[in-house]
């Protein structure tokens, strides 16, 4: 009564069962009397198989113990991929599963299980022995089709319809399927898209030509994935991405399908509302990569790949794959362990159930590496957000321990040494574990700075960072990857935050934001049923009490003069500018959501739930009722003229109205609720914020113009900058989107942690307020810290030099010229006379001669004023490299030619090193000028003494070998390649470590001055540092195409990346530069910050 199907994917096991077996039993002819059976609806087990298993019981009645109409009448189960039970749930979860299925079997004699699974797990049965004495012998294998199967597989399904198949095609379709295992689905999905084809052609015949347009038998279900993949907008095939990777179980053989309900991928960046969207597209009878379960709730919703071998065939998938295989692994670590701290009640202070240790370390690592996927769902991102939090408190609690540890030792010592006991051993051995506690400290201070970053919360990774500085500065004899990372992590918040303050001194959430014309103070209004008063460094000046309800919004007059207020409490007040209580309008008989001036300050506009707005004069006297809007009314402004009036309500419309109130136009593109509206200032454009998670912008008569897209939730508000060239709008997605005035979004502010509520300009246009349910106001620097860019080629950059004092960089671009600018970025001269790409550029040691090599075949030799004084010629093909020797007196030169030239500095040929068999594509001096080093197309690198006999030939590269370069002391050789590595070499060609990471070809490397860091840049755009042992430090990203080069400065402070962005970036390493910067960004938040006593120490206050 349990019998096994087994057979490879594809092969048709569920087909049999289903559509075949389950079909002829219940027709009731081969078998008598089978039509009267009871059939319990077919499963598969899941996650949690014993589960599965519990509601098919009940929902087939057979937990009453009837088992049908009679316990005598067959019973027949069937569960599909049964191999789920060793992919997808837990070992616990397995047996209790076996065990149940066991006690069925004996408990219930009229019972058939019928079982479908991959033959390739057929082992794993075994471990499960009472099981398989239950089992059914033989076991039935579904064998791959003969040729004669296949054409009649083809054939009968289309005599069915009438459809005629071609002689060819049927000839070609079984020569594709022939040898191919489980190609039973492709064969499917391609004879169905036959159909499409015929139908839409209107041709009752299905033609070879028809196939072959399609691609053959894989290439129709490639084709099409990718047709509906690239139909999708960019947010929208992020999304597609990470559903298919979900619905993939890696497996150790095969990869497997795997079932996820839509609700548990929501997270702070999907909602269920874009999830839904996309899985319904991807679902859609016309695209059919997914399937989904009718549910009527979309949170329940069951997603499905529509068959195995879209994971197995669809390229653009299985690169996928390939490339977030470890993600998907540590992503679904991490979201079990979530589940479990879920299960046992999600205790904040268990930090046995939380991430702490290495498990902390990982999932950080897999935020800094894989954030960008979005892939966590919401509960693992509050777990690792939760664990954070327990790893700041008690790290806070071990540094205490540290101090009270050390200062034991002190007393320790000091106790011995009166006594004379070992004092000179015991004291090192303090200094020792001091030392140890305090780069302990910083390494934990950094990490938590980097984990912030990733988490979106920049201001505070700053805050974070600036402390392992601090530190870092006091403990100058740390050095190596604590010191780069500390230094790092920190460059990576200052460059990429904007908030600069913020006025958390609420008590509640706040609602709306203003600033004053003259740009001196900020009010805010709360849920608190207040408003206070601040001056632009936070600092609290006033607190405006008298509402008895919360407080919606808040406006200043055109003078500054007086401040109107409007509540939850029915009521609008206006007050003077120092707080008094000046009037109390009222007239609304329901809250009140929304306060404006006139222009002129004539005339106030208040919009309320009683889907009204009233207009009133300055001293509150009612003047005018406007009605038309069929549900409550959001939010009111006034044109810069003051002629017309703007209204945005919750009937999802927005209406126009003349300054007495009637009615203009209406403009009914929103599909949601309408939450602001706000007029550019030159009453030219409208724009208007929605629930439907749009910003809209309108022409002044109301004409749609166009729709911007990107938040992720409801947009509640907007504004326009006072040059009316950007837009912010702020989202219960928790961000700011900047927006130029044509749509495009140009910067995303992070950093609150639930809805913004409110946005606001500052009158220089230089700050923008923003207040939210998370109690806080933030101020946002729009200018920011900005990375020091060298910009001026009009093509790729491909080379960058600094001379021996750092004072002048040189760059080498494919815009044929060669530039100098001074440490500072500014430009000096521009060097023109290659009639082709220039690939490199040196400075010689004492800083007067620039060196440069170009497509055209020459060496260039110039002086610091751009004056060209000779022309090397001697290669065939393009100069790929050119350096100096350390004592300046020779030069070498690589080429396309597979050459290596050495010349001295009059520009005459020295010597030719041949032996490389393709291009060589750079080369390199030790430090002391007695070996050269060259790396080439040929996949090798060669040493070379100074007079060019060939010493060592390293190999070990799979591909291209594109850079080389020494370290500082000669002992190791770094080169990179087209192979995505690094590797590092002894002086004499021995392989030490291969350094894997980057997801694109390596470019460059280079050595740090004191030789612990070795930069790499790379075609995925980043740069990336590790330690001289070869580990991961940090990635740099910042250009926006490939890198071709990267180099230190002599200082080691600087390190300078080119790119095919046509820029140059100047990363700051220098610990004491950053130190001030980032003190100066914090200035007015420290100022009003006063518990804030570590960071006001370091940065002098």
């Amino acid at each position: 009564r349990l019998l096994v199907v087994l057979g490879a994917s594809g092969s048709g096991k569920s087909s049999l069962l289903r559509a075949g077996l389950l079909y002829q039993l219940k027709l009731g002819q081969a078998i008598a009397g089978s039509d009267r059976w009871h059939y319990l609806e077919p499963f598969t087990p899941g996650v949690a198989p014993k589960q599965r298993l519990q509601e098919v019981l009940e929902k087939g009645k057979l937990l009453d113990n009837k088992g049908g109409n009679s316990s005598l009448t067959p019973v027949v189960m069937i569960i599909d991929q049964f191999e789920e039970c060793f992919t997808m749930s837990k070992p616990e979860q397995r047996l209790e599963f076996f065990n149940s299925l066991s006690e069925l079997l004996e408990q219930k004699d009229n019972l058939i299980v019928l079982i479908a699974m991959r033959s390739d797990f057929r082992g794993r049965l075994r471990e499960y022995p009472q099981f398989v004495e239950k089992i059914n012998k033989p076991l039935i294998n579904v064998d791959h089709l003969n040729r004669e199967e296949i054409e009649e597989a083809i054939a009968k399904p289309a005599e069915l319809v009438g459809l005629g198949i071609e002689g060819r095609l049927k000839q070609q379709l079984i020569n594709d399927v022939e040898d191919y295992p489980g190609s039973l689905p492709l064969l499917q999905y391609t004879l169905t898209e036959l159909w499409k084809q015929s139908r839409q052609q209107q041709k009752t015949f299905l033609r070879l030509e028809t196939y072959q347009q399609l691609g053959g038998i894989e290439g129709t279900l490639e084709k099409r994935a990718n047709q509906v993949f690239d139909s999708l907008s960019a947010e929208e095939q992020s999304v597609a991405r990470r559903l298919l990777l979900e619905l993939t179980q890696v497996g150790d053989t095969l990869d497997t399908r795997r079932r996820v309900r839509l609700g548990e991928l929501v997270n702070s960046h999907h909602s269920l509302e874009l999830l839904d969207g996309v899985s319904q597209t991807l679902a859609s009878s016309e695209n059919r990569l997914i399937t989904r379960s009718h549910q009527e709730n979309s949170q329940d919703v069951v997603l499905d790949v529509v068959h195995e071998a879209l994971i197995r065939h669809w390229g653009k998938l299985l690169e996928w794959k390939q490339t977030y295989t470890e993600a998907m692994v540590i992503e679904r670590k991490l979201e079990a362990a979530a589940q479990e701290w879920q299960q046992k009640g999600k205790k904040r202070d268990d930090a046995g159930l939380l991430l702490q240790g290495g498990r902390l370390v990982e999932a950080q690592e897999y935020l800094n590496k894989y954030g960008k996927l979005r892939m966590l769902d919401g509960l693992a991102e509050e777990y690792i957000q939760v664990s954070r939090h327990k790893h700041k408190q008690i790290t806070r609690n071990r540094r205490l321990v540290a101090v009270g540890f050390v200062s034991v030792l002190v007393l320790g010592t000091v106790i011995s040494t009166a006594f004379g006991l070992q004092s000179r051993k015991q004291a090192i051995k303090v200094e020792e574990q001091a030392r140890k506690a305090e780069e302990s400290e910083i390494k934990v201070l950094s990490q938590l700075s980097e984990l912030l970053f990733t988490l979106d919360q920049p201001f505070d990774a700053l805050k974070e960072g600036l402390k392992a500085l601090g530190k870092l500065k006091q403990a100058n004899w740390v050095k190596g990857d604590t010191r780069i990372k500390a230094i790092a992590s920190l460059r990576e918040s200052l460059y990429g935050v904007k908030e600069f303050n913020s006025l958390d001194e609420q008590s509640e959430a706040v609602y709306s934001v203003a600033f004053s014309p003259d740009g001196q103070t900020i009010a805010t209004a709360s849920i608190d049923n207040t408003v206070k008063l601040w001056n632009l460094k936070g600092k609290p000046l006033h607190t405006l009490t008298g509402h008895s309800d919360y407080v919606t919004s808040v406006t200043f007059s055109p003078d500054g003069k007086t401040i109107a207020t409007a509540s939850g409490d029915k009521t609008v007040k206006l007050w003077n500018h120092q707080g008094k209580h000046l009037h109390t309008l009222t007239g609304h008989s329901h809250y009140v959501t929304s306060v404006a001036f006139s222009p002129e300050g004539q005339t106030i506009a208040t919009a309320s739930g009683d889907n009204t707005v009233k207009l009133w004069n300055h001293q509150g006297k009612h003047l005018h009722t406007l009605t038309g809007h069929r549900n409550f009314v959001t939010s009111v402004a006034f044109s810069p003229e003051g002629q017309t009036i703007a209204t945005a309500s919750g009937d999802n419309t927005v209406k126009l109205w003349n300054h007495q109130g009637k009615p203009l136009h209406t403009l009914t593109e929103h599909s949601e609720p309408v939450m602001s509206v706000a007029f550019s200032p030159d009453g030219q454009t409208i724009a208007t914020a929605s629930a439907d998670k749009t910003v809209k912008l309108w022409n002044h008569q109301g004409k749609h113009l166009y729709t911007l897209t990107g938040h992720s939730d409801w947009v509640n508000s907007v504004a326009f900058s006072r040059d009316g060239q950007t837009i912010a709008s702020g989202s219960s997605d928790k961000t700011v989107k900047l927006w130029n005035h044509q749509g495009k979004v140009l910067h995303t502010l992070i950093g609150h942690s639930d809805s913004v509520n409110s946005v606001a300009f500052s009158r220089d246009d230089q700050t923008i307020a923003t207040a939210s349910w998370d109690n806080t106001v933030k101020l946002w620097n729009l200018k920011g810290k900005h990375l020091y860019t060298l910009k001026g080629h009009s093509d790729w950059v491909n080379s960058v030099a600094f001379s021996r004092d750092g004072k002048t960089i040189a760059t080498a671009s494919g815009d044929k010229t060669v530039k100098l600018w001074n440490h500072q970025g500014k430009p000096l001269h521009t060097l023109t006379g290659h009639s082709d790409y220039v690939n490199s550029v040196t400075f010689s040691r004492d800083g007067q001669t620039i060196a440069s090599a170009s497509r055209d075949n020459t060496v260039k030799l110039w002086n610091l004023k751009g004056k060209l004084l000779h022309t090397l010629k001697g290669h065939s093909d393009d100069v790929t490299s050119v350096v100096f020797s350390r004592d300046g007196q020779t030069m070498a030169s690589a080429s396309s030619d597979k050459t290596v030239k050495l010349w001295n500095l009059k520009g005459q040929e020295l010597h030719t090193l041949t032996g490389h068999s393709d291009w060589v594509n750079s080369v390199a001096f030790s430090y002391d000028g007695q070996t050269i080093a060259s790396a080439s197309s040929d996949k090798t690198v060669k040493l070379w003494n100074h007079q060019g006999k060939e010493l060592h030939t390293l190999t070990g590269h799979s591909d291209d070998v594109t850079s080389v370069a020494f370290s500082y002391d000669g002992q190791t050789i770094a080169s990179g390649s087209f192979d995505k590595t690094v590797k590092l070499w002894n002086h004499q060609g021995k392989e030490l470590q291969t350094l894997s990471g980057h997801r694109a070809l390596v470019t460059s490397v280079a050595f740090s001055r004191d030789g612990q860091t070795i930069a790499s840049a790379s075609w995925d755009n980043t740069v990336k540092l590790w330690n001289h042992q070869g580990k991961p430090l940090y990635t740099l990203t910042g250009h926006r195409e490939p890198v071709n080069s990267v180099t230190f400065s002599p200082d080691g402070k600087t390190l300078a990346s080119t790119s095919w962005d046509k820029t140059v970036i100047l990363w700051n390493f220098d610990l004491e530069d950053l130190v001030e910067q980032s003190c100066d960004w914090l200035h007015d938040y420290l100022v009003t910050h006063k518990e804030e006593t570590e960071l006001r120490k370091i940065c002098g206050m």
